[in-house]
This record gives C-alpha cells, structure tokens and sequence, in this order.
C-alpha cells in the first residue's frame, strides 16, 4: 500500500490559520532571535527511524508491538518533513495490523473498539494523505463517529466500546475532534464542543474524562483537577486547524497563556505543574511544539527556550567525551536521570520505552532550538600559570542545549551549553612543566583550544663566581629555565638583575659585587617562588 507524504505541517502550521486576531490569538510568526540549527532534528529523526522495526516500535521489556508510540513518531516526522520511508512503513504497518491497535479482538476482548486509538489513526492516515474511510480493511471516520455519544449531559463524548471498561481521555477526543472535522463529519461540531468543555478555568485541559454518566460533563468550576501540560499541548495541537470554529480562538489562547504561565525560568515544563515533580522532556517538548505551533509574539523565545532544555537531553556526546549513549546519537532521554544513567550504562530495556517516547514526542520542539553564533574558545594569553592550580576553560556563541567536551590533560568534562551560547569548566593545571592544551567540541566538529604555558615548582641551575675580588664584577648564568620566563636575581638582600630567559632557557646576570668582603647571600628566582635557587659567595680582598 502506498501513502502520499504531504508537505510538513510545519511549513503549513502558520497557514491554517491566516493572519487575523481572533479572540486575542495572533497567528503571526514572531522573529526568532536566531536561525533554527538542523543538527537536533536530523540526528534525533535517524535514531528514532532506526528503532522501528518493520514499521513498528517494539518494546522489549513486555515484547510486544507500540502502535500509538510509532504513530506519534509518524506525525513528529510529518510534521517536520523528514523521514518519509520510516512514515511510510508506519502507516503500511498500521494498515496491516490495524485491528491489533484499535480493537482488543486479539486477546478475547470480543466486538470491542478502542477509540482513542481509532481517532489518532484515522488523524496520522490523514496527515499523510491517505483515505481514512478506507484504511486497513476499516472505516475509521465511522468507526470513530461511532463512539461518540448523541445524546445526553455527555453528547459529543468519545468513549470505548470494551469489557475492560472505558478509558477514553481527553487526548483521544482531541484526535477525534481533529479527525472528524477534516472528514466533514456531522459529529465533528458535538465532538470539539465536548473537547472544550474540558478546558479548566486556569486555561488548561484535563486528561481524564469524566464518568459517561455523571450530570455534569464540563471542567469549568472543578476544583481540586490536577493540571495537565501534555493532554493542554495535545489538544493545542489538536484545535491549530479548528481556529474559525467557535470557541476555539478562545480557548487556545487561555490554554497558551496557561503553558507560558507554568514554564520554569529554564525553559522546562513537569508534567502536572505546579506540583514539586522535576521536568522531563516529553511536557517540555510538547509544550516547545505547541508554542511553536500558534506563532503569537512572544512564544516564540518560550518555545526557544524549552527547545533549548530538551537539546540539553538529547545524546550527542563528541568522541572526546564519548559515553555509552554515543551508540543511540539523537537520542532524547526522558528527564536528567534517564540520561546520566544512559551515558554510564546505555539504553537498557526499562528505560528504552521512555528514551523513544520522549523522542518522538519532543522531536518536533528541536525544530526551533538555535544554531551557533560564531563559536570561538577564550584565550588565556601566553602568561605562565602554576602547575596544578585551577583555571576556567571557556567557550561562547555555541548552540544553546547542545553537548560540548572539554578535554585535556586529567580532563574530560561533558556538559550542555547555557542558554546564552556559553559554556565554561574549570581545570586543574598538569603538575610538570610545559604546554597544557584542552580542546572544546561538540558533537558536530572541534570548535578550538586553550593553551596553558604550565610552570611545575625546580631549582634552577646557578653558574656564578665563589669567591670574587672585591670591586669586580660577578656573573651570573642561569639555566634550566623556560624561554620567556621572567627571572629575579637578589645579591646582598638587594634586588641586582631583572629580565626573561632567552629561547635555551638560560639568563646571564652582570653586577658588582662592592668594596665589602665577606659571604653574601645568592638567590635566583624564576616565575614563581617555587622555581627558586639560594646560594652564597664570599667576596675576598685578594686571591
């Protein structure tokens, strides 16, 4: 079966809805304050396009086939305009196992549809151009209008038809609502208005429905309902093209202002704000999508930003720093956690469900994360530093989120560039003498180095007169230096010669010695006081 791969949505997206105010939510597109990098996305599409398996992702760890996970991958990729093979060997796949995904006919659940599951297929059928009204030996339009209720406090509601019970949510309805307008069904109107009935009053959307038979079907005036980043920036996602329907250009700006109201000062979102949980890179990523998606002034340095956050969890480690993430290069990991512990031990299989979901949720968000800004590593100048003291190694105009390597002698530090561009580490100098180089890079190329001129503590080798007349000149030679290197000499208590090494690291030193006989005190200092040599001579009135 062939399906036609349209153009992306996100060439699209600022189309659907034409340049009009409505209700308060301007789809213009609002300047970027710099051009989007292409790295992020073409690194992150090949890894998740190499996890499936004849169109489908399977997860090890219960061994069975993730429908959902690979659609939700189809539309990142739709959306983006990457990958059509891997999107058309999803959408072949779901056509040959489609009852699999939507019904449970397979493991005794008889006559059943599922349909949450319905809608989001007959969404990705139509996203890349195929006929969903004819899709896998199925009506999905059908099927879809179907489950959704006629009648009743509920009209418009999605809802299973299954022995286990209903667990239609509101992501579900959003796909059916998307769904069913795009088909031109009369149940689209009864579904959208059941969609936004599940907006919260603070501009969120919940997840889960309410019981088919509760009275009061509408979210307005609950209390207590627990916030929901991801269901709000699905059901964005669902309405971008639904804006002339009536209480949609409404709704999606209350929903908008609600994402950028939770966003934390790093650009990330939790999942249920404003609990105390930490971020994780599915809420940052669809909330990053769903900014990007409206295009209102503004958003778009919030999308910027929570695309910033989720790059800083992509795997992208440069050679130097090379870890056992370096295998799944594009890789998105769920939350900090996932992602220390996927450098030291790799995907394994609790955590390869996580890492894909993650991705193919989040990908789209990357769209927009930066590129460089004229990378350049700072210089240190060509003073002399200590051995084994600490100095900062520093680089600007990176990619903000991406991963950058800082490595040299005793070093090799990984850590993701600050949303300004810069990154900076803090290395402890070599303990022997000599040019200290660390290198900064990413996972792209090697943006440059800094060259420490390292000094460890010696004795300098001293060459002078042991017993000089009196009235005569003594002279100094100084050796074991290194070219440059500033030297002191002190004769008597008194400072007698200043000046640098020359390029075989000695230093000549003239200087009389005075009337006065008797034994003075010699001392010869290189750089640092650790690089001192005493000694004396005894001036004589004759030989």
């Amino acid at each position: 079966m062939s399906h036609r791969v349209l153009r992306p949505r996100r060439a699209l997206a600022l189309l659907a809805v034409p340049a009009l105010t409505l209700g308060g939510l301007v789809a213009t597109s609002a300047p970027a304050s710099a051009a989007p990098d292409p790295r992020p996305v073409t690194i992150g599409a090949d890894w998740l396009a190499g996890q499936l398996e004849d169109g489908v992702f399977v997860n090890a760890q219960f061994d069975s086939s993730d429908y959902g996970l690979s659609i939700d991958a189809a539309l990142a990729f739709d959306e983006l305009g990457v990958q059509d093979d891997a999107v058309e060997a999803v959408l072949d796949r779901l056509a040959r196992d489609l009852d699999a995904y939507v019904t449970g006919d397979a493991f005794g659940d008889a006559d059943s549809l599922y349909a949450g599951a319905a809608a989001k297929s007959a969404v990705v059928v139509q996203a890349t151009g195929s006929d969903p009204t004819a899709f896998g030996g199925r009506d999905l339009v059908a099927d879809v209008e179907d489950r959704v209720a006629d009648t009743g406090p509920a009209s418009g509601r999605l809802s299973d038809r299954s022995t286990f019970g209903d667990f239609a949510n509101t992501i579900g309805q959003g796909y059916a609502a998307q769904a069913l307008a795009a088909a031109g069904s009369d149940e689209a109107s009864a579904a959208l208005t059941y969609l936004l009935g599940q907006q919260c009053d603070a501009g969120f959307f919940r997840g889960p429905l309410p019981d088919a038979t509760a009275a009061d079907q509408d979210c307005a005036g609950d209390t207590g309902v627990e916030a929901d980043v991801d269901t709000t920036a699905l059901t964005l996602l669902a309405l971008r093209d639904l804006q002339t329907q009536p209480g949609v250009a409404q709704a999606t700006t209350d929903a908008l202002d609600w994402l950028v109201s939770v966003q934390a000062r790093d650009g990330s979102f939790a999942s249920a704000p404003p609990a105390a949980e930490a971020p994780n890179a599915n809420s940052t990523g669809l909330a990053a999508w769903a900014l990007d998606a409206y295009g209102r002034p503004g958003d778009a340095d919030d999308a910027e930003d929570a695309a910033v956050w989720v790059r800083g969890r992509q795997a992208d480690d440069p050679a130097a720093c090379g870890s056992r993430l370096t295998a799944a290069t594009g890789a998105i990991a769920y939350d900090d956690a996932d992602l220390a512990r996927g450098r030291s031990n790799g995907i394994e299989d609790d955590s390869e469900d996580r890492f894909r979901r993650a991705s193919a949720q989040a990908l789209p968000a990357l769209a927009v994360a930066p590129e460089a800004a004229g990378a350049q590593v700072a210089q240190p100048g060509t003073a002399f530093r200590r051995a084994g003291t600490r100095e900062g190694v520093g680089a600007s105009g990176l990619a903000p989120g991406q991963a950058v390597c800082v490595s040299g002698p005793g070093t090799r530090v990984l850590k993701a560039a600050a949303a300004g561009g810069g990154v900076g580490v803090t290395v402890t100098l070599p303990r022997r003498t000599g040019t200290a180089t660390y290198r900064v890079a990413t996972g792209a190329a090697v943006v440059g180095s800094a060259s420490y001129r390292v000094l460890a503590a010696s004795t300098p080798g001293v060459d002078y007169k042991k017993r000089p007349l009196r009235g005569t000149n003594q002279r100094v030679v100084v050796s074991g230096l290194e070219a440059g290197e500033s030297v002191t000499v002190v004769a008597g208590g008194r400072v007698r010669d200043r000046g640098t090494a020359g390029d075989a690291g000695r230093f000549v030193s003239r200087f009389g010695v005075g009337s006065k006989v008797g034994k003075t005190g010699l001392t010869v200092r290189g750089e640092f006081a650790d690089r001192t040599a005493s000694r004396s001579f005894v001036v004589v009135a004759r030989r």
